[in-house]
């Protein structure tokens, strides 16, 4: 379950692939923090634009619009949103895009699930962090 100190309680997933949203989903659940779920980058903005969330949980390699765009379009929304992307794309100008498209943190594919709650950890201090 999630601290009191920690600032991130509502968590956006986005993913094409039902079987990583719904374990996403369960375990980012039974951790003990409200998520919500999108299979597609525009169902996620119509979320976004309607509920508030700490945190934005992505692939990157979403059908249509893309989890980089998804980024940039979701901090039109939600300018402090800590955004994760998940990917297993890690091409040579990886960093300098995540800069460009306001992603925070990116964990590649595969990934254990220890590893999407130490980024939690991670975003929790950057969030901090933020005026």
């Amino acid at each position: 379950m999630p601290n009191t100190e920690e600032r991130i309680h509502r968590v956006l997933v986005v993913d094409d692939d039902p079987s990583i949203r719904q374990v996403m989903n369960d375990l980012l659940t039974l951790a003990g923090y409200t998520v919500a779920t999108a299979n597609d980058a525009e169902t996620a903005l119509t979320i976004i634009e309607k509920n508030a969330f700490e945190m934005l949980i992505t692939d990157l390699g979403l059908p249509q619009m893309d989890g980089w765009d998804l980024a940039v379009a979701a901090r039109r929304f939600q300018p402090n949103l800590g955004i994760l992307a998940i990917s297993s794309w890690q091409g040579t100008d990886a960093a300098t895009r995540m800069v460009e498209h306001g992603i925070d943190l990116v964990v590649w594919k595969p990934f254990r699930f220890d590893q999407i709650k130490e980024a939690i950890g991670r975003m929790n201090g950057l969030l901090a962090a933020r005026p």
